[in-house]
């Protein structure tokens, strides 16, 4: 089965295609060249232009998976400015795929398609759009997909992803952070209680829920599915930074702020373990393992 990876220079993407090759799928890597369009990674002797065309690119491939996008910038960055990236480019290869007879396309999609003010666990139903030019550019991207779906009978499948650390992450993060502290003896510095949640899953598996959307048989579409851990709290990463680095409860220091963020990210994954069949096998405590090297 020859599955093609967009954006596959990138972090989820390098995990991606290492993922998929080890499965024994036959894997085109695609990535933007100098001249900014999508080009063949594992062909980079052939001549810089012309670009090929996106149906020439998926030409022979069963799957896509398309990770190629803008990632979330400052929030005032405006909608158009992801809207090439994010929406454009998206349609222009599902264009290409239908165009080549790709059977299924699936979309990293993001957990910003929801509103940050919402109680979770989060369900794919929500009715309630997001509330960030970066988090409606992925919701148009889904309704792309899906319009796709009902007109020309591709599968599509959009994956509404969770934050995603784990090896090659860059080390950005409040759990990255915490690690750091507590390796140095702490201080584990919290602001407020800590009560702020947000949902983080590894990439390892997410390159499997990729897996799984390219390749399972007999799934709906148009599909959206969550895929995430559930979440945790900064205070419960903290705590368990500090049991890992061998701390006291009095290593975790809650500092006080004038107005607390109490936000939730609960991704509600019910749907992913029941369509695809895919749960996550890396909890907080495991990626705090990898983070302090001990346990």
């Amino acid at each position: 089965m020859r599955i093609v990876v967009t954006g596959a220079r990138g972090f989820l993407g390098g995990h991606a295609v290492t993922h998929l090759r080890a499965q024994g799928y036959d894997v085109v890597p695609l990535g933007r060249g100098e001249d900014g369009l999508l080009r063949r990674l594992d062909d980079e002797t052939r001549p810089a232009t012309p670009a090929p065309a996106p149906a020439d690119l998926l030409a022979g491939a069963d799957a896509v998976v398309h990770l190629a996008a803008r990632s979330v910038d400052s929030l005032a960055t405006p909608l158009a400015s992801y809207l090439p990236a994010n929406v454009a480019l998206t349609e222009d290869l599902l264009r290409g795929a239908v165009a080549a007879g790709v059977g299924r396309f699936v979309l990293a999609s993001s957990r910003l398609a929801y509103p940050g003010h919402l109680r979770g666990p989060i369900r794919e139903d929500e009715p309630e759009g997001p509330d960030t030019f970066y988090g409606l550019s992925k919701r148009m991207g889904e309704d792309v997909l899906a319009l796709y779906a009902r007109t020309s009978g591709i599968g599509t499948v959009a994956l509404r992803i969770a934050q995603v650390v784990g090896p090659g992450d860059g080390g950005r993060g409040a759990l990255p952070r915490l690690a750091a502290q507590g390796l140095a003896g702490g201080p584990l510095t919290v602001s407020g209680k800590g009560a702020v949640v947000r949902d983080f899953v590894d990439v390892r598996d997410v390159a499997t829920a990729l897996e799984l959307a390219a390749t399972r048989p007999g799934l709906p579409s148009p599909l959206v599915a969550n895929i995430g851990t559930g979440g945790f709290s900064v205070a419960e990463m903290a705590r368990e930074v500090a049991t890992q680095c061998g701390l006291g409860d009095d290593a975790v220091v809650f500092e006080p702020v004038d107005r607390e963020d109490t936000s939730e990210y609960r991704l509600d994954t019910t749907r992913a373990r029941d369509l695809l069949g895919w749960t996550a096998s890396y909890g907080l405590s495991a990626m705090v393992r990898e983070r302090v090297g001990h346990g």
